[in-house]
């Protein structure tokens, strides 16, 4: 739902600029979708040489798909603000606090009684993923940087213009 959503907003701000077109729409879609999908298989496969365990597929998935709830939060905050000051200052909030939940709930994932060499490896994985995660919200949301076109304009429709033009 939140990468359906990215990919929407996406669209939408590039309509503001003038430059959406379907295939943009397309494009961001498979893009998102191809970056989702690598980052899967390179944790899975981090996982597996590191002797991870790991429950579920989903449970990654999801983990996975927490950034796009943040880039949602990123690009209306900066839309509506217009401003380079909130984008980064969204940026950093939202990336330190999936980070912080993310690693911590994948801490939860080690049995207590385990210790050693090998829980400092789990530990420094699920950093890893942490931090990863708040390059992937940088670089994803960088867009709305480019916006020529703030969403609270003039030249964004309203709801009483939509209204109107029936």
């Amino acid at each position: 739902m939140a990468l359906i959503t990215f990919v929407l907003i996406v669209g939408y701000l590039l309509g503001q600029m003038n430059k959406f077109t379907p295939e943009e729409l397309g494009g961001t879609l498979s893009s998102t979708f191809g970056w989702l999908l690598f980052e899967l298989a390179a944790y899975r496969t981090a996982f597996y040489i590191l002797n991870v365990p790991w429950r579920s597929m989903y449970e990654l998935v999801a983990y996975s798909g927490y950034k796009y709830v943040a880039m949602v939060i990123v690009l209306i905050s900066t839309a509506l603000s217009g401003s380079g000051l909130v984008y980064h200052a969204t940026v950093a909030w939202t990336a330190a606090s999936l980070g912080f939940y993310l690693f911590n709930s994948m801490m939860g994932s080690i049995p207590p009684e385990s210790e050693g060499l090998a829980v400092k490896r789990r530990k420094v994985t699920f950093l890893v993923i942490g931090v990863l995660q708040a390059i992937f919200i940088y670089w994803f949301s960088h867009i709305v940087m480019y916006l020529d076109v703030s969403i609270d304009s003039g030249d964004a429709p309203t709801a009483t213009s939509i209204a109107g033009a029936e």
